[in-house]
């Protein structure tokens, strides 16, 4: 009954979480405690905060688990998500979904993400581009992500899946075995670095599907390559179906398998932004207690045309970040105005960072993204300008991620880094000066 009042209405994008009980290597996985909550729940506030993300709003994105336990059914309804009861011996969590699709009535060409119930970190970047990949290549029938292999340990590891793509970024081949395999580098053994000029690919298992390719999965028999290598897309290459991939967007956490795992994700959750136990939160949780420290790992610095203010703020922060052993952390710089991108950083800009031993030659201006507070911990504005022209495109809710930089400063001589662009050099000197006070203030704050 539950389900038939969820499901009236036909969905254009479902992210499904497929989550059982029974892993061979982790049993009971999803109800497993990660920082105070089950795994699961944290799989689901991701999925939950891309459904409210503008672009899952776009597409009137649902979130829907898929699981043979009620323990973890109850879970879910508690966190308000709709919950499909499917049988216990499906062999892969595709299968599992297929039933989904059944239940539910999918519309063949809806799209649907199976973001596994071991993924709590997944980022939305990711999600966004198999949601891409399908929407612009409406002959694939699946979606999925690779990234590059750089290490010969890492290409003959078997429990790293590559894939082989023809030209037009459509999947060849799955395999645990290393391929491409290089003929003449490999015959008398395992060189000390790989082949140069070879695409050699690591699977990262994202993937979006159309339902109708859900159900024809779910019809057809494993395939003797699919049982040989355990791989459950090579069902999908075996009957036909076009399966289009492209490089992860970021950098894709690990998920969850072993023991290990759980500690190594837990560290990683105490090092994010998630005062609530939600991967995307604000600076400070309107319903969490204000605390003297801050925790970020993703820190994004903002000016109006990223090429003076938060160009040298981004290298002075990575420059900080080095010598004070906060190398874990990603930063990044955006203009709230486009005109400027693409363009490199103002001469008088570079100037300045090369005197401070700090090189901006390579940098290019980007501008600002409402995904960018899906994103990033927090963001990071020069003045009460940049403040206003962020909260302009700034996604419900994600207010308080914005900072000023003096405000880590508080004895700075002002409260703002103003804008140097129109002044002359003694403007850019104490831009720079007032920068330095306030990523000082930040790594303070950080250490706290």
């Amino acid at each position: 009954m539950a389900n038939a009042l969820v499901y009236t209405l036909v969905m254009s994008l479902i992210i499904a979480i497929p989550a059982r009980l029974a892993s061979t290597r982790l049993p009971n996985k999803p109800l497993l405690a990660l920082a105070g909550k089950p795994i699961v729940a944290h799989v689901i506030a991701r999925a939950q905060a891309f459904a409210r993300s503008p672009e899952g709003k776009a597409r009137n994105a649902s979130v829907v688990v898929a699981t043979e336990s009620e323990l973890i059914a109850e879970i879910s309804r508690a966190l308000g998500v709709a919950v499909c009861m499917t049988r216990s011996d499906h062999p892969t969590g595709t299968d599992r979904l297929a039933e989904c699709a059944r239940q539910l009535a999918w519309a063949h060409d809806a799209i649907v993400v199976n973001l596994q119930g071991d993924e709590p970190l997944m980022p939305a970047a990711c999600v966004l581009r198999v949601i891409d990949l399908l929407e612009a290549n409406p002959d694939a029938a699946i979606a999925t992500l690779s990234t590059p292999i750089t290490t010969v340990g890492e290409l003959f590891d078997p429990n790293c899946v590559k894939v082989v793509l023809r030209d037009d970024a459509r999947a060849l081949y799955f395999s645990r075995a290393p391929i491409p395999y290089a003929r003449d580098a490999f015959t008398t053994n395992v060189p000390a670095n790989l082949p140069e000029n070879l695409p050699f690919a690591r699977h990262l298992g994202l993937y979006a599907y159309r339902a109708g390719a859900l159900k024809r999965l779910a019809d057809a028999p494993q395939s003797v390559l699919e049982r040989a290598e355990s791989l459950e897309q090579l069902r999908a290459l075996s009957i036909g179906l076009e399966i289009v991939v492209a490089d992860a967007p970021v950098v894709m956490p690990p998920g969850i398998d072993t023991p290990a795992d759980l500690q190594r994700v837990e560290a990683l959750l105490h090092a994010q932004l998630a005062t609530s136990l939600t991967p995307i939160v604000s600076i400070q949780n309107a319903a969490t207690p204000r605390r003297s420290g801050l925790l970020a790992r993703k820190i994004l610095f903002v000016c109006m045309g990223n090429i003076c203010r938060s160009p040298l703020s981004l290298v002075q922060a990575q420059k900080r970040a080095q010598e004070t052993g906060f190398g874990s952390l990603e930063f990044s710089s955006r203009a709230t105005y486009s005109g400027t991108a693409r363009q490199p950083a103002d001469l008088r800009t570079q100037a300045i960072a090369r005197a401070a031993g700090l090189n901006l030659k390579e940098h290019r201006a980007q501008p600002l993204k409402a995904q960018d507070f899906y994103d990033f911990d927090l963001l990071i504005a020069h003045d009460a300008r940049n403040v206003e022209d962020m909260l302009a495109i700034c996604p419900s809710g994600f207010e308080d991620k914005i900072k000023l930089l003096m405000e880590f400063a508080p004895d700075a001589p002002r409260p703002d880094v103003p804008d140097p662009y129109s002044g002359d050099h003694q403007d850019f000197i104490l831009a720079w000066q007032l920068i330095k006070q306030g990523v000082e203030g930040l790594f303070v704050a950080l250490r706290a």
